[in-house]
């Protein structure tokens, strides 16, 4: 699936070879998980979303992009709010398709991508009409192709299926005693623990009314040799690199789920280094890898994987610097890297997904990805990266150091009462790193509407976190004087602010030598600012005797 950043590589490619000359680049770029269609008015955007979404979904998953002409030339969408073109694709497909559909800016332009992963099901137009992507062309579903296109998606819930010869004698009373004990630890007054063994299977719905065992039991408690049997695929391979990211150390664990979680955390920790930061009195151990964080994208890509294919293993690979772990089977039901943190939860896997919720191993609500980004900004730590195609999952985790005076702030002010929403922990942080930011990127990097970043930012103008820059269109925000210094870094406030403005009087006197004058209009695009702020500008630049005000331009002497 497309991100931001592959989006810029991709138009990067699409200038280089229309500046070459390739005819028809665009359609050259164009394949069957990438569309491409240029901008005429909002319902043609419409109908071009709704058709692709259907034939994405029913295919492998891909991406529209709209506001590209034919010969290369970006043109942007205008008037298109894709806000109101996700519900448009709801509304007009059944069943309905939850597509994600966010604008990305260019240099002159506004274009939108309209992002479908593949998912379980067969859609369909609401006239009826039904398609499949087939190189870079859309193809009707005939009756006779049913089964090609069933053979590309995720079944029903496969971890709900009973499992023709498996037993109760196959599930492992070992793991069984070991599930009652991670009950007991995470919750000792849930009334599961009065329940006999196969009342507590059957309350926790992986063993059915006629007491047979739901595949989500011979997960979580199977014996090594109903495994083998009945899931060979049910693997996980746990690899260490050492510092020339060569591999030292490779475990192969084909065991129940819990099992395998333990042993997995047990590599892990063997080799997790440490740093001891001071504070007061108090000494802390602070981690390469975070168990929180680890733990919860472990289970993550346990539960999520697609076990209905035969092939492929969760692979979790440890290097010094980083924590990769790969699971098989794209994100479901519209979650993207784009909406991930906000979107509802979809379940490949409900029955076993229900089991470990009432486990207390796994967040409800899909709450679990919040909780590692969470945890890691609080420390100053950088975000995990996921990379997604339609066969697999995998999410980087990254060793960075603690940060230990942006920590130290969040804590202080949180003791006093001021508890930081996610969007607000993601903005603080990008401001540490890009000291300005927009209320456009505010909400793209927290996956939330302007709307909601705009109200999230003016709470934190008034709690004294964030001030304005700029007015209009070129408003962006920065931290205050006084976050600057809770965060140790007094001089960095006054040399940002005051090394822009000399940035922007030095440009603007440049550009009007090289130009033999300039406008008002185009002091502002100059400098992102508004009519007011560039006209006080050109005004201090007279008044300095850097440039001369002559019929509506301004030239240097």
């Amino acid at each position: 699936m497309l991100t931001p950043t592959t989006l810029d590589a991709l138009l990067d490619r699409l200038s280089q070879m229309t500046r070459r000359g390739v005819g028809e680049a665009v359609d050259a770029l164009q394949n069957d998980q990438l569309a491409i269609v240029p901008w005429v008015d909002v319902p043609s955007a419409v109908e071009a979303a709704t058709v692709h979404a259907v034939a994405f979904a029913n295919s492998k998953g891909g991406d529209l992009v709209l506001g590209i002409h034919g010969s290369g030339r970006v043109t942007g969408c205008p008037g298109l709010d894709e806000e109101r073109l996700a519900q448009e694709v709801f509304a007009r497909t059944r069943p309905g398709i939850v597509a994600d559909c966010w604008r990305h800016e260019t240099s002159n332009a506004t274009l939108v991508v309209v992002s479908v992963p593949a998912d379980a099901g067969t859609y369909a137009i609401a006239d009826g009409r039904r398609l499949r992507r087939v190189g870079r062309a859309n193809l009707p579903i005939t009756p006779d192709q049913d089964a090609l296109v069933a053979a590309t998606r995720a079944g029903d819930d496969f971890t709900d299926r009973p499992l023709a010869g498996l037993q109760l004698a196959d599930l492992d009373p070992l793991q069984l005693t070991y599930l009652r004990e991670i009950l007991r630890r995470n919750n000792d007054q849930s009334e599961l623990l009065e329940l006999d063994d196969l009342g507590l299977l059957q309350a926790l719905g992986i063993v059915d009314d006629n007491r047979a065992p739901r595949t989500a039991a011979l997960l979580l408690l199977g014996s090594r040799k109903a495994l083998r049997e009945h899931l060979p695929q049910a693997e996980v391979v746990y690899i260490h690199l050492d510092e020339r990211d060569e591999p030292d150390v490779q475990e192969q664990l084909h065991l129940p789920l819990l099992h395998a979680l333990s042993r997995l955390q047990d590599f892990i920790e063997a080799r997790n280094r440490f740093a001891t930061l001071k504070q007061g009195l108090f000494h802390f151990k602070v981690k390469d890898f975070d168990d929180d964080v680890y733990r919860e994208a472990l289970v993550n890509a346990l539960v999520h994987r697609d076990y209905a294919r035969r092939d492929g293993a969760v692979h979790v690979v440890h290097s010094p610097d980083r924590l990769e772990i790969a699971n098989p089977g794209g994100f479901v039901g519209g979650v993207s890297v784009n909406n991930i943190l906000y979107h509802p939860p979809r379940h490949r896997n409900r029955r076993l997904t229900e089991a470990l919720q009432q486990l207390g191993l796994m967040e409800r609500a899909g709450a679990g990805v919040n909780r590692i980004y969470r945890f890691l900004l609080r420390k100053g730590k950088p975000v995990p990266e996921y990379e997604v195609t339609p066969e697999s999952v995998r999410l980087t985790i990254y060793a960075g150091s603690l940060n230990e005076s942006f920590a130290r702030f969040v804590a202080e002010e949180e003791s006093r009462g001021r508890l930081f929403s996610l969007d607000m922990l993601i903005v603080l942080s990008s401001l540490t790193r890009a000291r300005t930011l927009t209320s456009q990127e505010a909400a793209r990097y927290a996956q939330r509407p302007e709307r909601s970043m705009l109200n999230v930012l003016n709470k934190m103008i008034a709690w004294g976190y964030v001030e304005r820059v700029g007015a209009g269109r070129a408003t962006a925000y920065r931290l205050t004087g006084r976050v600057y210094e809770q965060l140790g870094d007094k001089i960095a406030y006054f040399r940002d602010r005051g090394l822009s403005e000399r940035r922007r009087r030095a440009l603007v006197v440049e550009v009007a030598e090289e130009l033999g004058g300039l406008t008002n209009e185009e002091c502002q695009e100059l400098c992102s600012i508004d009519r007011a702020e560039a006209g006080r500008l050109l005004k201090s630049l007279v008044d300095e005797g850097l440039l001369l005000h002559e019929g509506g331009r301004y030239r240097t002497r």
